[in-house]
């Protein structure tokens, strides 16, 4: 069989895209190094679809992910879900609306503010609380983890 190969460079790696592969890694590493600890619950008494709220040991000015483990060894079961923020003031704003979640889904959040004019931006607000709330399901939802990183 002729791999059209150089015999002195079979079984290797090129040198660029070894390089790459160390920029992934280290960008993996920067995005999701700081994990913030954070209480999750089931809500009781949801009429339908589950709601998990996550409050944060200590209040963030910014989430950058929400990622979402769904134990799926009986099926994958969420069709559409969203994540809502809380703020210190109480006030509720939508941060990521998706669908299925499968094995894992990491959802990349967004700052509904962030074209806001910086010159009158006097919001101050900060992030006490999330929730998951699971739109629609084919079956009774059940999530591994859920997991929140800064």
């Amino acid at each position: 069989m002729n791999l059209n190969i150089p015999p002195n460079q079979y079984g290797q790696i090129d040198e660029r895209d070894v390089k790459r592969l160390r920029e992934f890694g280290d960008l993996l590493k920067k995005e999701f190094a700081q994990e913030l600890i954070c209480d999750i619950r089931q809500e009781d008494g949801a009429l339908t679809q589950p709601v998990y709220t996550i409050t944060l040991e200590h209040p963030a000015d910014e989430i950058r992910y929400v990622v979402l483990l769904e134990d799926i060894s009986r099926g994958q079961r969420v069709e559409t879900f969203r994540i809502m923020a809380e703020s210190s003031g109480g006030d509720q704003y939508p941060l990521y609306q998706g669908t299925c979640i499968g094995h894992k889904r990491i959802c990349q959040l967004q700052d509904p503010f962030a074209d806001q004019n910086p010159l009158i931006n006097n919001s101050g607000k900060v992030i006490t609380k999330l929730k998951v709330q699971i739109t629609a399901a084919r079956d009774q939802v059940i999530m591994r983890d859920i997991k929140v990183y800064g």
